[in-house]
């Protein structure tokens, strides 16, 4: 690789992932779109996910391998990549998923053609077991956000919950104008959110699958309680988690570049398609709230 700075940083936090991280390096290392660097950061795992990582440094020089002496968390620690990153466009990798050979140059060329209206461009996605077999799909038909009016693009996101923008090759700048990986349970839609309120999201690929997510018991964010120990493990049980991604976005409206007149609709646009939706959320937080405080232990 040459000494210029990579156009793509791929950035992949881990904690304990031996089982399947060298089938996700694998992967990254045959993409056709090569002109990257990976950088991961292992979150101070117990098992053999460093040495596994650094054998595959060692032979390919476009792997950077750091360790956080204590587990962070995944959230912050993926935004320590983001700070680490170089290039101009960066990409989450996450090590139990696989992408397809394309997925980089299909993400490039969507975003090199669309221009800088455009701020990310994420696959469609397949779903594979433990032995990377096929097992489903994500309802991914017709998510282009490419809306020209913020409050449009997320009134559409939000009612059809285009979740693998988070999976999407994005623009650095813009990622970090707006703080990256929020650090809170209930902000998986936040990102993606940010995103749309910056610009165009735009899938990679028309119709192919470009990304495999694999679903086992293990997998970080399946359910309340492994969202939570991902985002902070030292907070397991944290009071209204999902009750605050009502907060988060609205916080996210308000610190979006935007005229008052389209922060008035996107105000509206989460109050409408958001918030109302996520009352029940609201009322499980309320009924497990002895939980989550520590009123109640659980035996």
């Amino acid at each position: 690789m040459s000494s210029a700075l990579p156009p793509v940083t791929i950035a992949m936090p881990v904690y304990n992932g031996e089982d399947y991280i060298a089938r996700s390096l694998t992967a990254i290392q045959n993409q056709e779109y090569g002109d990257f660097e990976l950088l991961i950061r292992d979150n101070a795992s117990s098992d053999g996910t460093e040495e596994i990582a650094r054998e595959f440094a060692l032979s390919d020089s476009r792997i950077r391998v750091t360790r956080n002496e204590q587990n962070i968390g995944g959230a912050r620690n993926s935004n320590a990549l983001l700070n680490d990153a170089a290039a101009p466009l960066i990409m989450w990798a996450y090590h139990d998923d696989e992408p397809h050979p394309l997925l980089i140059k299909d993400s490039v060329d969507r975003l090199s053609d669309a221009g800088p209206s455009a701020v990310v461009a994420y696959p469609r996605v397949n779903l594979i077991d433990e032995n990377s077999n096929i097992v489903g799909q994500h309802e991914d038909g017709d998510l282009d956000l490419g809306q020209s009016s913020a409050h449009e693009r997320i009134r559409v996101l939000f009612r059809r919950k285009v979740a693998q923008i988070q999976f999407g090759l994005m623009r650095t700048n813009v990622v970090r104008e707006f703080g990256g990986v929020s650090v809170s349970t209930g902000g998986e839609f936040i990102m993606p959110a940010s995103l749309a309120l910056r610009g165009r999201c735009l899938l990679s690929s028309t119709d192919a699958k470009r990304l495999s997510i694999r679903q086992h018991l293990d997998r970080s964010g399946g359910h309340r309680n492994s969202e939570a120990a991902w985002v902070d493990p030292s907070r397991p049980n944290v009071p209204f988690p999902y009750s605050r991604s009502i907060t988060l976005m609205l916080t996210a409206v308000a610190r979006a570049p935007l005229s008052m007149s389209e922060r008035r609709r996107c105000f509206r646009a989460v109050l409408q398609n958001w918030v109302a939706p996520q009352l029940r959320s609201v009322a499980g937080d309320v009924a497990r709230l002895p939980w989550d405080a520590g009123w109640i232990t659980r035996h």
